[in-house]
């Protein structure tokens, strides 16, 4: 589970919206936009090839590692 203050996921949400990325289909659903799926097919392969290149230098023991602490943090 992800645990982020109000404050944080209103401040993204702002953005997504100045971005046109989001749209407010009524009081309870956003929708992805146009420009918003367009930026998602063009940043998709950069964020794929990073999470590969961060996976080679942690290696499996680091990954996990790293699996472990957050699972810490978030079940305190």
């Amino acid at each position: 589970m992800l645990y982020l203050e109000k404050s944080t996921i209103s401040r993204n949400m702002k953005r997504l919206f100045d971005g046109d990325l989001i749209e407010k289909k009524n009081a309870k659903q956003i929708e992805i936009t146009a420009t918003g799926k367009d930026f998602l097919e063009r940043i998709i392969p950069a964020w794929d090839s990073a999470m590969e290149e961060s996976r080679a230098l942690l290696t499996e023991k680091g990954e996990e590692a790293l699996t472990i602490l957050l699972n810490q943090l978030t079940h305190v």
